[in-house]
């Protein structure tokens, strides 16, 4: 048995979807008590959430590619870089 990790996109979208769930059962409830105008704007929320939710599984954050000479990931050390010139 093979076990898979899921990418930071995929964490996102689970994350975000709980929190579509739970906007549409709160807008649902509002709506069921008279707050139809609340019940609205909860949905719109909703809404963008998803979006968001979209927008990170199809255009997700570039990897982080480590530099070919000194192997740095967030900055390079220009030291190494000098040294190889």
């Amino acid at each position: 048995m093979t076990t898979r990790t899921f990418t930071l996109a995929e964490l996102a979208q689970v994350d975000l979807a709980v929190r579509i769930i739970a906007l549409t059962e709160y807008a649902d409830d509002l709506a069921a008590i008279g707050y139809p105008l609340q019940s609205r704007v909860i949905h719109h929320k909703a809404q963008l959430v998803y979006r968001a939710a979209r927008a990170e599984r199809l255009d997700p954050e570039p990897r982080l590619a480590p530099c070919g000479i000194c192997h740095g990931v967030r900055s390079c050390d220009w030291t190494a870089h000098q040294e190889a010139l």
